[in-house]
């Protein structure tokens, strides 16, 4: 059982917040406009579409 014959004390409640932890690199939401099949494509490349879509996009961004 959680917790048992253990007293939290303030200091640790004050620190507790609720959600999901802050991550340390933000993203940014963005609209982007693409060709439909492209799209299909990605879709229909099952869950996680997005996120290998995006690191395609890092991959082959021009460095300055």
């Amino acid at each position: 059982m959680r917790g048992e014959g253990r007293v939290t004390t303030g200091e640790e409640i004050e620190r507790r917040t609720r959600g999901r932890p802050v991550a340390e690199v933000h993203k940014k939401p963005v609209t982007l406009r693409i060709d439909p099949h492209a799209l299909e494509v990605w879709r229909a490349s099952g869950k996680g579409w997005q996120t290998r879509a995006a690191e395609v996009l890092a991959k082959y961004a021009p460095t300055a």
